[in-house]
């Protein structure tokens, strides 16, 4: 591994499209995912995710004022190919992991097929029932933050009223047990549920408490082979017997609820599954003294589309 420094890291960021008001947001994601104090052991750190055989993609959600600075999208179609923040930071973060992190397929990138989600997305704060996702996770209305989230799998969800709509979530299908789970929630069906009384962190133990699975279903043979099960042993998950019913997750800090999309349509959840190998992180972004300057010198450089 190289040393991320900021010329590093932009002159990645020049590579992938990405204008100076990505920056903060650039920086403060490299700053999260070599954070040890949140990735535990290190290594199994970065090097879990980005040399694995199961090929995670990574995802930036960006919350507070900025990101209407930066243009980063969080209404229709956020996670397409059409919006030039999402997708630029996204691939500025994998030209960082692979120029400055040094990771080469077929030598540390194991993947047996990869992962094509490499995106940053903002979360539709204006059309959200609930409190942001940053002010849940500790940080102040006002802060500007990125969250770094590492997805595998990808699972729709419909529903038309609270009851569907957390049914569903619940039977979103996992490998292991206590993966990390990103559910990004279009406003519309956030409102299903906020109607109906539920919060967010409401939510989020009524997952912890009633998403559970057929301990038989398990990969057990995947967990003990890669190591897995005897990371849960250490942190004092009980293993349960192949008879029992068990939880899919246990700690609630591993259950990302982003409200994002658009509003304009029936609910809908996307779920993105994650490993075991760290929770997501938030890191606060750190603006520039002339962040003004930049965002009005920037601000009309989004696509314009047209047919040719």
């Amino acid at each position: 591994m190289g040393k991320a420094t900021v010329e590093k890291i932009a002159i990645n960021a020049v590579m992938a499209g990405c204008l100076p008001t990505h920056m903060p947001v650039l920086i403060a994601a490299v700053q999260a995912i070599t954070d040890p104090k949140v990735w535990g052991k290190p290594s199994r750190a970065l090097e879990a995710y980005t040399c694995s055989v199961a090929g995670w993609g990574h995802l930036l959600i960006v919350n507070g004022p900025a990101r209407r600075d930066m243009n980063i999208h969080s209404g229709g179609g956020l996670m397409s190919p059409y919006y030039k923040a999402n997708v630029s930071i996204g691939l500025a973060l994998g030209l960082i992991l692979r120029n400055i992190g040094g990771v080469r397929p077929g030598i540390e990138d194991m993947a047996v097929l990869g992962h094509e989600l490499r995106y940053c997305i903002a979360e539709n704060e204006e059309e959200s029932p609930w409190e942001p996702l940053h002010v849940q996770r500790g940080f102040k209305k006002e802060d500007n933050t990125v969250t770094v989230f590492w997805p595998g799998a990808r699972y729709r969800i419909f529903g038309f009223d609270a009851d569907t709509i957390l049914r569903s979530m619940c039977e979103v299908p996992v490998r292991g047990w206590n993966p990390t789970c990103a559910f990004i929630i279009s406003p519309a069906a956030a409102k299903a549920l906020a109607n109906e009384g539920w919060t967010r962190k409401e939510i989020v133990s009524y997952l912890v408490e009633y998403a559970r699975m057929p301990a038989a279903q398990v990969n057990w043979r995947w967990m003990r082979d890669n190591k897995h099960l005897w990371g849960f042993m250490e942190r004092g998950i009980p293993v349960p017997k192949t008879t029992d019913i068990m939880r899919k997750f246990f700690d609630p800090d591993n259950i990302l609820i982003v409200v994002a999309g658009a509003s304009y349509y029936a609910p809908m959840v996307l779920a993105l599954t994650d490993g075991d190998h760290g929770g997501p992180i938030t890191k606060k972004i750190e603006l520039p003294s002339n962040w003004d300057k930049l965002v009005e010198k920037y601000k009309d450089l989004v696509p314009k589309f047209a047919l040719l």
